[in-house]
Order: structure tokens, then C-alpha cells, then sequence
């Protein structure tokens, strides 16, 4: 009895750290995430994220052609246009997940606007946008 008992409790311990660890493996952005492509294949995004991503380029366009000292203004509207893709997002499984791994540091970059207050943080922005359709169409 104390053998079926041993061995119950270590297969449960075992199944348990083997769902933990692929779940914080499945889940997990941080900044090393990488965004892949779909074999070879660009994912299929849906039309909102799209629309906020030109949205997006419109705005660092803008504002690189006529450059204001003050980014908060900037940093308002791409928050706005990130949380509307976020918010409007349809898209489901591994999609879903390699978009997030492209969200994640876009969203860093744009928080870091305001301590950074300069051009080059917003051509950075911009130039990262445009890989966008490297990946997704």
C-alpha cells in the first residue's frame, strides 16, 4: 500500500511540474520573446491589428515630418491605437501568440517616449512598425 501511495504521489508531483513548467513556457513575454513566422508563411492577422499598426506608421510619420519637443501628445495617441489591438483582438492560438511576442516591445518602446524625449525613440518606432508586414499579413 505504502508503494501504490509513493508512487501516486510522484507521478501527481511529476505530471504537476511538467504542466507549470509548459505552461510559463507557452505564456511567457519577456523581452527575449521572438516573433517567428508560420513555417514559412507570414500569420494571418485580423483587420483591426492591422488598421492600428498603419494607424501607427500615420502618427510616427507625422510626427517625424514636424518634430514638437513634447511627445506626451505622441505617446497618447500610440497607446490608444495599441490598446485598441489589444482590446479588438480576435485572433486565437499560435497566431495570437506571435502577435503578442511583437506587441510586447513595441508597447516597451512607446512607454520609454516620455523619459526619452527625443526623434530618435520615435524613428525607432516607426522602423519597428514596418516589420509588421514581415510577419503578418
Amino acid at each position: 500500500m505504502k508503494r501504490v501511495t509513493a508512487f501516486l504521489i510522484t507521478t501527481l508531483v511529476i505530471l504537476g511540474l511538467g504542466c507549470k513548467e509548459k505552461t510559463t513556457e507557452t505564456h511567457t513575454h519577456d523581452d527575449q520573446s521572438v516573433v517567428k513566422l508560420d513555417g514559412s508563411k507570414k500569420w494571418l492577422a485580423n483587420a483591426e491589428t492591422t488598421q492600428g499598426i498603419q494607424s501607427m506608421i500615420v502618427l510616427t510619420d507625422g510626427y517625424l515630418a514636424n518634430p514638437s519637443p513634447d511627445l506626451n501628445l505622441m505617446k497618447e495617441n500610440l497607446t490608444s491605437e495599441l490598446t485598441g489591438i489589444f482590446q479588438k483582438c480576435t485572433m486565437k492560438g499560435e497566431s495570437h501568440d506571435q502577435l503578442h511576442n511583437y506587441l510586447l516591445p513595441l508597447k516597451k518602446k512607446i512607454e520609454e517616449l516620455s523619459s526619452s524625449g527625443d526623434v530618435q525613440t520615435v524613428e525607432e518606432i516607426k522602423i519597428y512598425l514596418e516589420t509588421y508586414k514581415d510577419y503578418f499579413e
